[in-house]
């Protein structure tokens, strides 16, 4: 595999976190600091079909699986150009890197923002769960697990 063939994929955080079962865990790296089926879902797909994958957070905006959360929040983003520039910088890396293929699995919004993004470095995103409610995204993701076929 060349460089450029390289997947990077795109999780989505979640609203459940540690913090909702466990007041006390304290700092949690991110890969476990998100605990929805969704997320878990998404984690065991990124890890059977990516190259590498980050978390696409409210708080931090994207975040690696070893990052350190401090502690619970619930902040949503807003399509703004201060949020558009976080995600850029943060992209610069896995591009020079030469990722050719991104895939979210988040949401529109946040998949708006990360297109909106890679538009910018003449770039596609992979959106392939976007217009299905979270019951058929999460089925879809099993059947790929199970098939040991990526999306």
């Amino acid at each position: 595999m060349h460089n450029s063939d390289k997947m990077l994929i795109i999780l989505p955080c979640g609203k459940k976190k540690i913090w909702d079962k466990k007041p006390s865990a304290g700092r949690t790296s991110a890969r476990y600091a998100y605990t929805s089926n969704y997320f878990k879902l998404c984690v065991q797909y990124a890890e059977k079909f990516s190259d590498e994958w980050v978390i696409f957070s409210g708080k931090y905006g994207l975040i690696e699986p070893n990052f350190m959360v401090n502690g619970s929040y619930d902040i949503r983003v807003k399509a703004t150009e201060g949020i558009r520039n976080k995600i850029k910088e943060q992209l610069k890396p896995f591009i020079s890197v030469r990722f050719s293929s991104f895939v979210s699995l988040c949401g529109e919004d946040y998949s708006q923002i990360l297109k909106e993004v890679l538009d910018l470095f003449g770039l596609k995103l992979y959106t392939p769960l976007e217009g299905l409610r979270i019951g058929m995204k999460q089925k879809r993701i099993k059947e790929c697990l199970e098939l040991n076929t990526p999306l």
